[in-house]
């Protein structure tokens, strides 16, 4: 543990690319590229989804659900999944 007492691990905070360039393995060659980080280090990575078509893409990289809650967004109930990879060795 780190001096805050909280475990090394990576949050994906982000992936986005432009819908014109979906399709073209970009978004999997940045989380490949982050895999492979948190695997030469050891840590665990976390992220949290609302979009349900992403759960199984995350699952592909190792990602398992955590967690499954209905968020407030602007007045509208929203599903977000919580998941984490944990670290390999």
């Amino acid at each position: 543990m780190g001096k805050t007492g909280l475990k090394d691990s990576f949050f994906i905070n982000l992936i986005g690319i432009d819908p014109a360039r979906q399709g073209h393995r970009l978004g999997s060659a940045l989380m490949e590229t982050a895999v492979k980080l948190a695997d030469d280090l050891g840590v665990e990575m976390m992220l949290d989804t609302q979009e349900k078509r992403t759960v199984g893409w995350y699952q592909s990289f190792g990602f398992e659900i955590r967690d499954q809650a209905e968020i407030d967004v602007k007045g509208e109930a929203v599903t977000s999944w919580g998941m984490v990879r944990p670290a390999q060795s």
